[in-house]
């Protein structure tokens, strides 16, 4: 399914014909999406499930998690060390944007590469208020919560065509425990 305008301006997911689907499919955005959300928001709730997820990996995997986030955590120092020699005069303007680009770039490589190892670095610091936590995250934040539990959404036709009405059978989460 894709993310598009629908005619109205409402985004909706459609299962588009040029995109080799079956263009009979779709859903308001708005309405799935808060659906996953809260779905995503239930299964945290469980203890069992966050540990069940949290526990996957090779050890490999885990000890190259830990690596990286011991570096970024070293990064995101050094960057806040950066401000603080610049503001104190250390560096001048040219030397602190260069070092700021060169660490934020590194950061952000970082970020990404944890992104990639299933996003369980996300649920080692689950908020105890995660509905408050989704509504200040970006969307980055959102992304990598969602893919660290959740595998793919499966989307099926309704049974009655141009219903308004929400199927939650309709949809299927597959979740990656």
């Amino acid at each position: 399914m894709w993310s598009h305008p629908k005619g109205s301006g409402r985004r909706a997911y459609m299962c588009l014909k040029e995109k080799g689907g079956c263009g009979g499919t779709a859903r308001k955005a708005e309405t799935l999406e808060d659906f996953v959300r809260e779905a995503v928001f239930t299964a945290l709730e469980t203890p069992e499930f966050v540990d069940a997820v949290r526990g996957r990996g090779s050890e490999q995997e885990q000890e190259a998690e830990r690596t990286l986030l011991t570096a970024l955590r070293a990064d995101e120092l050094k960057l806040a060390g950066l401000e603080d020699d610049y503001y104190d005069g250390l560096l001048d303007r040219a030397g602190y944007a260069r070092q700021r680009d060169r660490l934020t770039s590194r950061i952000e490589a970082m970020k990404n590469e944890l992104g990639r190892l299933t996003g369980r670095h996300t649920l080692a610091s689950l908020p105890a208020d995660l509905p408050a936590a989704w509504e200040k995250a970006d969307l980055a934040w959102r992304r990598r919560l969602i893919k660290a539990v959740v595998e793919k959404v499966l989307v099926y036709r309704v049974s009655r065509f141009g219903s308004n009405t929400f199927d939650r059978t309709t949809i299927e989460i597959v979740w990656r425990v």
